[in-house]
């Protein structure tokens, strides 16, 4: 089968790929695992994910997107990894590729993006900080 993520990632990011010695400390400490509670939400099954879609195995529907995705990029588990496995490039790496396909972000964090963008927060709100008493403190 033709590989989808190899033709697409640099040697780099595929013997990175490659390097996790699968212990499973990544699980013990991930907070979407420690929330999902499914392997293919801690960086271990992540990146089995990956591999599975570079060897042609795996294709990326909603499922994987989602697992993609709902990595918080917090680094814990490169912290804990004995591996020493640079999961954030990894996953910056396939985040990128996907998004240049049109395949990310999510939905959801499309609307969190604009958010942002047009309030100056995650949450929506008008930026008190620049008003008023406060606009003097902080300014």
């Amino acid at each position: 089968m033709t590989s989808k993520l190899g033709e697409k990632l640099s040697k780099e990011i595929l013997d990175a790929l490659q390097k996790c010695s699968q212990c499973g400390k990544c699980r013990s400490i991930c907070p979407t695992f420690e929330y999902r509670r499914i392997e293919s939400y801690n960086e271990r099954g992540r990146l089995m994910l990956y591999k599975a879609w570079n060897d042609g195995e795996l294709e990326p529907d909603n499922s994987f997107l989602d697992r993609v995705y709902t990595c918080l990029l917090c680094r814990v588990c490169e912290e804990t990894c004995p591996s020493e496995v640079k999961y954030m490039e990894i996953a910056e790496a396939v985040r990128k590729k996907l998004s240049e396909e049109g395949l990310g972000p999510l939905a959801e964090q499309k609307q969190a993006i604009e958010t942002i963008k047009s309030t100056g927060n995650v949450f929506g709100q008008s930026n008190k900080l620049n008003e008023g008493p406060l606009a003097e403190y902080f300014g």
